[in-house]
């Protein structure tokens, strides 16, 4: 008989296989197994058929070896051939799958530690360029983002009791020698002592360097608020008695205007209000709601023309020379068109109608240039348009590992850096700006020098800057060469775009289609896109009723509060600004995660309109044509042709302005 479990010849005698030392079958299997061996070995040599050695070569009638080392026979459902031993390669593979599972583990921390590492980086990063330009809160906010993340960073510490001296130093700078001076700015030092004292508590365990650096500052920070505050203390003088007046000047509220009285009032005292859209119709409609005594004397008028084109103001044009009953008492233009009127005998200088420097106090000081001329208020407005950059939230994790507008202000902080940040984004897929056009009005709004003084024309740096900034972006490749306001442009919202720099309008009511989330950030500079301004016209029958509107609409609180937040113009009124994001409105959908209006509050502050004149709208439009004749069509040699090119067209539509 054989072996069941190797298959080798065993003797009925034989109690164990010679070969494997398995128990024989009779021993194993009892009776039943020995007849089936006893019957298979009679088949077998009834058929002359010679068993074979399975742990050898067998070679067949082609004379083609078999190897049947590794079968087995099989004998009333049991293998008796040679088996594979597979524990071996399930505890390698085990063991592999382990080292697997560990290695991730430890990757995933290391990425996660170099996430939170360069994040750190950018706060404290981000805060210093705030400290370098003397906001100190800024800076002081910034730092603690970074002590979150690691509450044993020595340069937070040092840098927070930096910023706390700095507030120190602004108070006894600005101070009029009042005790109060001296308490605020010891307050300052005091907090910075106390960041550094903080700071040695936490930082013990690290390296004996933070310590050493700790403790310098700290010594530093106190003989400083020592020595500042005994020289400015030796320098306290009692305030000088104020002379007392005979008779003290009679003051008026002049932050408030009262609204006119009706008595007396005629058909003749109706006023007429004109404008290409019926934005400027629903903002009376605030204030005649408030004041319903007024209706009877206002009369509006839709034109349903392009604000800034040229059948609008031919039209106002034509009205204000017809002297008919329908005399245009207010009208509203685009800021493209605003320098046009507010530079023109056409419209009344507003101050000499009731309209005070304290009533309008509250508006962004750019808005306030755009309006004003040699000294006139000519032009107000409800509705400040500050722009800033806004960015896809996750291409930023992805490619700066943070989408906080702190740290990715610092990656499109100035040109240079948009445009070192824009070979970044294209290393990784995507383009910076979908339209050359995009970076326009930023750009334009950096001209630090009017266009055209005593009618001659001088471009300034802006003007080159331009050229440069589109030449690289377009040529190579970090645009998507699209046009502003195509659909292509517009599908960008959700393509492989980084940025758009936009306005508040732009924001609320141009971005509801993107399905990503974006968030806010300042961008190379300040600037601002568009706008609305009403006028109040020379001939106007009841300028009483005319400057109330004017003032309602632009100065008054409550009603400019009304405004923001049914429509979400963001109101040139600072203080109601300042409310909404107190309230914390101003949301966006697609910015979920950040008030919008803290940054174009900041940019509204910012934005310099001091040099505008009423060349600068078709200045403009002329440029952005040859600066895509140069850059897209390649018809000019270099920028300096194309500018030598922006000074003869500048000549031809103004022949009045000498060109060097």
């Amino acid at each position: 008989m054989f072996c069941y479990k190797c298959g080798g010849p065993v003797d009925d005698s034989q109690a164990y296989c010679p070969t494997c030392g398995a128990p024989s079958n009779t021993a194993a299997r009892g009776e039943n197994v020995s007849q089936s061996l006893e019957t298979a070995a009679q088949a077998q040599m009834q058929s002359n058929m010679v068993y074979p050695d399975y742990n050898q070569l067998y070679y067949g009638a082609g004379q083609q070896p078999v190897d049947y080392s590794n079968h087995g026979m099989i004998l009333n459902g049991v293998n008796v051939g040679k088996k594979k031993k597979v524990w071996p390669i399930v505890l390698a593979v085990v063991l592999f799958l382990l080292v697997v599972a560990a290695l991730s583990t430890i990757l995933v921390i290391k990425l996660k530690e170099n996430k939170k590492n360069k994040e750190l980086q950018g706060y404290l990063a981000a805060a210093e360029e705030e400290y370098d330009k003397g906001n100190y809160d800024r800076a002081i906010r910034k730092y603690n983002k970074a002590l979150d993340m690691d509450e044993k960073c020595a340069k937070a510490y040092i840098g927070i009791a930096e910023c706390y001296q700095g507030l120190g130093d602004e108070v006894l700078e600005g101070s009029n020698i009042d005790e109060s001076d001296f308490d605020d700015a010891t307050d300052y030092y005091n907090d910075g002592i106390d960041s550094i004292k903080s700071g040695l508590r936490k930082v013990k365990e690290k390296d004996k360097e933070d310590l050493e650096d700790m403790e310098e500052s700290l010594k530093d920070s106190i003989t400083k608020a020592d020595t500042l505050l005994e020289e400015y203390y030796a320098k306290l003088e009692p305030p000088e008695e104020p002379p007392v007046s005979v008779d003290p000047p009679t003051t008026s509220n002049a932050n408030t205007m009262a609204p006119p009285s009706t008595d007396n009032w005629t058909s003749d005292d109706k006023i007429y209000v004109y404008s290409y859209n019926d934005e400027l119709g629903t903002k009376l409609e605030y204030v005649l709601e408030e004041y319903p005594e007024y209706r009877d004397y206002v009369e509006y008028t839709n034109m349903g023309l392009p604000g800034a084109g040229e059948e609008y103001t031919n039209a106002i044009d034509n009205l204000l020379d017809s002297y008919q009953d329908s005399y245009p008492s207010i009208i509203c233009t685009d800021s493209y068109f605003t320098r046009r009127y507010v530079e023109s005998d056409y419209t009344l200088n507003l101050y000499d109608i009731g309209i005070t420097d304290n009533m309008y106090a509250d508006a962004y000081q750019f808005t306030k240039d755009m309006g004003t001329y040699d000294g006139q208020l000519k032009a107000m407005t409800w509705a400040a348009n500050p722009g800033c950059f806004m960015y896809r939230a996750d291409i930023a994790e992805e490619v700066f590992g943070t989408s906080d507008p702190d740290v990715v202000q610092l990656y499109v902080k100035d040109w240079d850096t948009f445009i070192e940040t824009a070979g970044t984004m294209d290393s990784y897929g995507y383009d910076m700006i979908s339209s050359l056009d995009d970076i326009s009005n930023a750009n334009f709004s950096q001209n630090n020098s009017p266009w055209i003084k005593d009618y001659e024309l001088e471009l300034d740096s802006s003007v080159d800057n331009y050229f440069e900034v589109a030449e690289i972006l377009y040529s190579n490749g970090y645009t998507n060469e699209t046009n502003r306001w195509s659909m292509e442009w517009n599908e960008d919202l959700n393509g492989a775009v980084f940025g758009y720099f936009g306005c508040p309008w732009f924001l609320y009511w141009c971005m509801d289609s993107t399905t990503y989330e974006w968030k806010v950030t300042q961008g190379p500079s300040a600037f601002y896109w568009g706008g609305q301004y009403v006028h109040v016209m020379k001939d106007c029958p009841n300028t009483e009723l005319a400057a109330f509107l004017v003032y309602e609409m632009c100065c008054d609180d409550e009603i400019m509060y009304d405004i923001a937040v049914d429509s979400k113009d963001f109101v040139n009124n600072k203080s109601v600004i300042q409310r909404e994001i107190d309230e914390n409105l101003g949301m966006a959908s697609c910015i979920p995660n950040q008030n919008p209006l803290e940054v174009f509050d900041m940019a509204g502050k910012q934005v310099d309109l001091s040099h505008s004149t009423v060349y600068d709208s078709k200045i403009q439009d002329i440029i952005l044509e040859e600066v895509d004749s140069y850059v897209i069509y390649g018809n000019h040699n270099n920028s300096s042709d194309a500018i030598d090119k922006i000074k003869e067209r500048v000549h031809e539509e103004f022949p009045e302005v000498t060109v060097n």
